[in-house]
């Protein structure tokens, strides 16, 4: 084995071969991520698929393969490389590192090791050594004389991935800095609304108080206990059937609340390969401007001999036990206060929030979301509504330049596990059940940026909430847009049916938008987050998306 040094080249002759990235974990030690960029003779990638990292674990040729990290003696992170494999016109594979959360200065033992796959002999070992790095360079093999060499690199970026993935080609454009070669473009979404009207003024959400509400304190323990069984409460009477005119439901008293689960996955399993997608109908556009106040309607009148019910106590939402309607609430009431939605605490333990007395109900019209308020997905004729469009947005500052942001849903199950992620590399899950139509590398100016396509019938039962998010990959912040948008739209009926504007702008590379979640009878319900996070990787959200699972 050659012990290298900064600068230095040794012959490969092994075609098999496997790339560790080693470092020496604990506190202070910010999370480290190997990849591999496959550059053409000209030192550029030909697109967006020569990048191999862990979303992204396998080049079309697979010549080269992310594996994926372990812990023993060391950290690492695997990369494998088939030499023979790689197709005509690639004369280099780059191997690189990027820091989430520090710098490589506070990484120690940071070493790259190049192994014989075949024979299990060590080819090269590189201990490097950095400061204020971001993202890192450790080595690259090259063609050379009709054979391979092996170079140690040890080139820093404190600009990060995204100024790593500038330099070789990937359509990055961070922060005013020039422009590289343009990589191969991305799919548009296939779902294109029709020409929206001209945007206006939103209200600003005000930012989230700093002082967090009040919680409801959960029994403390000696040890984690297993989540006790939830007891359904007993159905009551279903009010007779009523001739038509069909009868607007009352406020949905809210569910019980869901055990705190222990912990949240935060791994990312590899894409699967994408399912044919079904022909997906259009859909209007947003409402740029804010919807008109909604009339209060007059009460109606209850159903004849309703049976009686003691009244409903405020539960948390989700999971749901609905109870028959009660009476009517009477007209002109007051919308409740906007509260805004505190940052969740940390730890393992996701405590439930103090609960609202109840679910909004859908209108005939467009409603815009409330942190902290839950709208129940009933339509007005009191059916449940299934199939959605999820569409985001987001607008660049003036004077700022085109913005590339990222839309994903992560599934999970009741105790918040991390089921799946689904993102335009990883596009189709549970069946078409969530579909993701394609990436935008420029933000909106008519219609959704990009679009989630939601079949909450055809979700396993196992899914029991999904949080979607808008995250920048290449760094971008969210003060270089003016804002951001969620909105849900009717499949069927092409009509918005409820939407979440976000003014607030912070220096952070991602946000958390909006969660639905399913109740025991399987009715939805959708809530506004707009917490932003300083990531550029959505498996980094999944932790935080957990905490919302069981919040209200």
């Amino acid at each position: 084995m050659t012990q290298m040094t900064k600068g230095g080249n040794v012959p490969v002759a092994a075609l098999a071969l496997r790339a560790t990235l080693l470092w020496l974990g604990g506190a202070g030690v910010p999370d480290v991520d190997a990849s591999a960029l496959l550059l053409q003779a000209d030192g550029k990638v030909s697109g967006d698929a020569d990048f191999v990292y862990y979303n992204q674990p396998a080049h079309p040729s697979n010549a080269v393969r992310y594996l994926g990290k372990s812990s023993a003696a060391q950290f690492s992170d695997v990369i494998e490389i088939d030499l023979a494999q790689l197709p005509a016109g690639f004369d280099r594979v780059l191997l690189a590192a990027s820091a989430d959360g520090g710098t490589f200065g506070q990484v120690p033992g940071l070493e790259l090791l190049l192994t014989d796959r075949v024979s299990g002999a060590d080819v090269a070992r590189f201990a490097m050594s950095a400061t204020t790095e971001t993202a890192f360079v450790g080595g690259e093999l090259y063609r050379h004389s009709g054979g391979w060499k092996f170079r140690a690199v040890g080139q820093g970026y404190s600009s990060g991935l995204a100024g790593l993935a500038a330099d070789f080609g990937i359509g990055v454009d961070d922060g005013g800095a020039a422009t590289p070669a343009a990589a191969a473009p991305a799919p548009e979404p296939v779902v294109v609304p029709p020409a929206a009207q001209p945007p206006a003024a939103q209200p600003a959400v005000p930012e989230p108080p700093v002082a967090a509400p009040p919680v409801v304190a959960p029994p403390v323990v000696a040890q984690p206990l297993p989540a006790p069984p939830v007891v359904a409460a007993a159905p009551l009477p279903a009010p007779p059937v009523v001739a038509p005119p069909v009868v607007t439901p009352p406020p949905i008293p809210m569910p019980e609340p869901l055990v705190a689960p222990e912990t949240a996955a935060a791994s990312y399993s590899a894409p699967a390969p994408a399912e044919a997608a079904p022909p997906k109908p259009g859909y209007g556009p947003p409402a740029w401007a804010p919807p008109p106040p909604r009339p209060v309607a007059a009460p109606v009148p209850p159903p004849a001999s309703p049976p009686a019910a003691p009244p409903a106590a405020p539960q948390d939402y989700p999971p749901a036990v609905y109870p028959a309607p009660a009476a009517p609430a009477p007209p002109a009431t007051p919308p409740p206060p906007q509260h805004q939605q505190p940052s969740p605490p940390a730890g393992p333990a996701y405590p439930p929030a103090p609960p609202p007395a109840s679910a909004t109900l859908l209108s005939s019209g467009s409603l815009n979301l409330r942190r902290s308020e839950w709208i129940s997905l009933v339509k007005p004729d009191g059916t449940a509504l299934h199939r959605l469009v999820v569409g985001v947005g987001w607008f660049p500052a003036p004077g700022a330049s085109n913005i590339d942001l990222d839309a994903s849903v992560i599934a999970f199950d009741a105790q918040a596990n991390k089921l799946e992620i689904v993102w335009h590399r990883n596009a189709n899950e549970f069946m078409g059940a969530l579909q993701h139509t394609g990436d935008s590398k420029t933000g909106a100016t008519e219609g959704d940026a990009e679009a989630i396509l939601v079949d909450l019938a055809r979700l396993p039962e196992r899914v029991a909430a999904l949080v979607f998010t808008i995250n920048s990959f290449t760094g971008q912040r969210f003060t270089d847009i003016t804002r951001a948008y969620f909105r849900m739209a009717d499949q069927l009926t092409e009509q918005e049916v409820v939407r979440f504007d976000l003014s607030d702008t912070q220096p952070s590379t991602a946000v958390l938008m909006a969660i639905v979640r399913r109740g025991t009878t399987g009715v939805w319900g959708v809530r506004a987050i707009g917490e932003f996070h300083d990531t550029r990787f959505v498996k980094k959200l999944v932790e935080p998306a957990a905490r919302h699972v069981t919040m209200l």
